[in-house]
């Protein structure tokens, strides 16, 4: 079986570590993946073969048994060669609310209009959980539409450099330490840790991941007089490696997908808090994470206390979801097996 992945760039962001994952899985299983990209932003090294193109350039499909694509620009190539046959999408998200969400109103609703177009012509649709099936059940109604849940490698933690290394130890010695991941944006709810410190002057917040959010994060820690014990690290390729030092790892994100940064915490026996989301409801319920609900101040300090007050047993909790639910293995056989039926149903025609 021969698969083409196609994606928006090679930048370490959720759905592309998510694909170097499924890579790493399906590699010994199939006879050949080759992924293909856009944009010119490579830091993943991926264990495949991988091939830039543009908007215009012409792939091959009959070469392929599956195409499978990620974000709207890959959806919308796949859209424009007529490969429907042989599409697979994988979502994400919540497409319409998450731009919404990234970008300025006339540009979200110019991707969103254009996505749609091109969503109506794929034949097949993986999703993370229930809530996003029942709500893409809903916006294409004629697909089928497959659950298949994200699964990441177990790591052994990585030296970090001297610099950082010496900061953690710092903070975890005279704070409590929440250790939090991902995109510097509004929709991933940062802002309300770092009002956290306010209230709770015991605790100490460090980041990894950059964006446009992150010169609003350090004014409003200063204006709050927390900035000495917030601390964003920036991008790093080898975010992981920092939770080893984190004693509680919260997610206070206003929408989501399923979060590698949130099964990699699990993997490393974190104790999670995360923000209420239906999507999170399939696969933990509030005796495996704490939840609070999004900016209610309250209810996000009693989650962070709770957890670290009872901090074995989440810990235990966490790895536990993870080995069950979340393994690159477990993943990789039930996408082995949509790419069998896609294969199948191309040979019916």
């Amino acid at each position: 079986m021969r698969i083409a992945i196609i994606l928006p760039s090679l930048a370490k962001k959720g759905p592309i570590v998510y694909c170097r994952y499924l890579v790493e899985g399906l590699i010994d299983k199939v006879d050949y993946i080759e992924i293909f990209y856009f944009k010119d932003i490579v830091e993943l090294k991926m264990p495949v073969k991988t091939t830039q193109i543009n908007f215009f350039h012409k792939i091959d499909f009959s070469k392929f048994d599956v195409i499978h694509t990620h974000n709207a620009l890959p959806d919308l190539y796949a859209f424009k060669n007529r490969c429907q046959s042989k599409w697979l999408t994988t979502m994400h998200d919540m497409y319409k609310e998450q731009l919404l969400l990234t970008h300025n109103w006339y540009r979200a609703w110019l991707i969103i209009i254009l996505w749609s177009l091109a969503l109506k012509r794929v034949k097949y649709v993986v999703v993370f959980s229930t809530a996003l099936k029942d709500y893409y059940n809903q916006k294409l109604r004629d697909k089928e539409i497959f659950k298949i849940p994200t699964g990441v490698s177990e790591k052994t933690p990585k030296s970090i450099s001297i610099e950082d290394r010496k900061l953690l130890k710092k903070l975890k010695s005279d704070f409590i330490l929440v250790g939090a991941s991902g995109l510097l944006t509004k929709r991933k709810g940062f802002r309300q840790l770092v009002k956290f410190l306010a209230s709770n002057p015991d605790y100490a917040v460090a980041i990894t991941g950059d964006g446009e959010e992150r010169e609003f994060l350090l004014n409003y820690a200063k204006k709050l007089k927390v900035d000495d014990r917030l601390v964003l690290f920036g991008f790093k390729d080898n975010a992981i490696d920092y939770y080893q030092y984190y004693d509680v790892y919260v997610l206070p994100s206003y929408a989501e997908g399923l979060p590698l940064s949130l099964l990699e915490a699990m993997s490393q026996r974190l104790p999670i808090v995360c923000s209420n989301l239906k999507i999170y409801h399939d696969y933990f319920s509030s005796s495996d994470v704490s939840f609070f609900e999004v900016d209610n101040q309250q209810s996000l300090q009693n989650a962070i206390l709770s957890a670290f007050d009872e901090k074995e047993i989440y810990k235990h909790k966490a790895y536990r979801l993870f080995k069950e639910n979340f393994s690159i293995a477990a993943m990789a056989e039930k996408y082995l097996e949509l790419y069998k039926k896609i294969a199948l149903d191309n040979k019916k025609l």
